[in-house]
Parts: C-alpha cells; sequence; structure tokens
C-alpha cells in the first residue's frame, strides 16, 4: 500500500517514521476488516440497536390549552389595549 500516496490525497505531511507507523496500523485496520467480512451472520437476527431501547417519554403532542384561554388572560390583566395586555414601557427611545 502506498503510504505517501494516501499521505498526498490526505493532504497531510508524513515523515519517514510517521509513514511506517501509519503503514502498519493500517494493516492492522485492514485485517480486523477482512475478519469481520468473514464473519457468519446468516442466523443473525435484525437489529437497528445492540441494546434494547423503548421510549420512556411522553408522546410529542402539545397540551390542548397550555396557558389557559386567552381570553381569560387577558380579561385579568390589569392594563389592556387593542386585545394586547400593556405593559410599562422599559427602552428610552
Amino acid at each position: 500500500m502506498d503510504i505517501q500516496k494516501l499521505a498526498q490525497l490526505a493532504r497531510i505531511k508524513l515523515d519517514k517514521k510517521e509513514r511506517e507507523s501509519f503503514g502498519k496500523n493500517l494493516e492492522s485496520v485492514l485485517d480486523y476488516i477482512g475478519k469481520l467480512k468473514g464473519a457468519k451472520i446468516d442466523n443473525a437476527p435484525e437489529s437497528a440497536y445492540i441494546l434494547a431501547a423503548e421510549n420512556v417519554f411522553r408522546p410529542d403532542e402539545p397540551p390542548k390549552e397550555p396557558f389557559g384561554n386567552p381570553a381569560e388572560l387577558l380579561e385579568a390583566a390589569p392594563k389592556k389595549e387593542r386585545g394586547f395586555v400593556k405593559v410599562k414601557k422599559i427602552f428610552n427611545g
């Protein structure tokens, strides 16, 4: 395997010692992949997860009235203007 060519494609500079180390590591990874290709998985059940998983959260649905009835809330406000709650100005300008 041409480690120098791989380094050029990856746009990284490797000195001789790094190329040797990288070559050994890459061979090790490729050997492991070869072993995985030989694994017998014909009778293995299909699964997206290694561990059993279940949803522990409530359904993602908005509540019917998250803040109560808007008309009642507006009615309870001390000051109103054109259907909105009127508050004190906090910015100058």
